[in-house]
């Protein structure tokens, strides 16, 4: 491969530069890499000279034909930068593509966030349904308590009531009558 025309934009030679730097580490010939990646010579030679711009999707076939090659994928900083790096020649470039890219990036986005608001939205929902059991718990709970309660309440009152009609029944006595005045009094 030739030196890159002098009279590429800078994007356009740092994307093509980055292109031979990729195809250079995989040793192999434009044929090899025609059949690696199934796009013919001419059109791999075109990309790599800065006279024409790939599909994004180049993108991920190059990082498959790296792993292939070497056993390995490029690591998402590099990958982001390649990216970046495409997307600043696209920009100056294919105008119209570089902003469909810009756009599905952003429905890309979108939809990562939808999926992360729908799984919180969910996640809470188990919470709210989970609380709802325990209140209902703690307040059958508290039923039955007042329940015990109210019926504790009966049968104090009719053990009170019980009392004072044995202590009436039994006569007054002197030390007793002083007693039942005292307990009538705090009853």
């Amino acid at each position: 491969m030739g030196a890159l025309d002098p009279k590429l934009g800078p994007e356009m030679a740092v994307w093509a530069n980055r292109l031979r730097e990729f195809y250079n580490s995989l040793g192999l010939t434009l044929l090899g890499l025609e059949g690696l990646l199934g796009i013919d010579a001419s059109t791999l030679s075109r990309y790599f000279n800065g006279q024409r711009i790939p599909e994004i999707s180049f993108l991920r076939s190059l990082d498959d034909a790296i792993d292939k090659q070497t056993g390995a994928r490029l690591k998402p900083q590099v990958m982001a930068a390649v990216r970046a790096e495409y997307l600043a020649a696209c920009l100056v470039y294919e105008p119209q593509r570089h902003e469909v890219y810009v756009l599905r990036d952003e429905l890309d986005e979108a939809r990562t966030r939808l999926t992360a608001a729908e799984q919180t939205v969910f996640e809470l929902q188990e919470q709210i349904t989970v609380e709802q059991q325990r209140q209902q718990e703690l307040l059958a709970g508290l039923r039955e308590l007042e329940t015990v309660a109210a019926s504790g309440l009966r049968n104090a009152k009719q053990l009170r009531q019980e009392r004072d009609m044995a202590l009436v029944e039994r006569g007054p006595s002197p030390m007793k009558v002083g007693t039942r005045l005292l307990i009538t009094r705090r009853a």
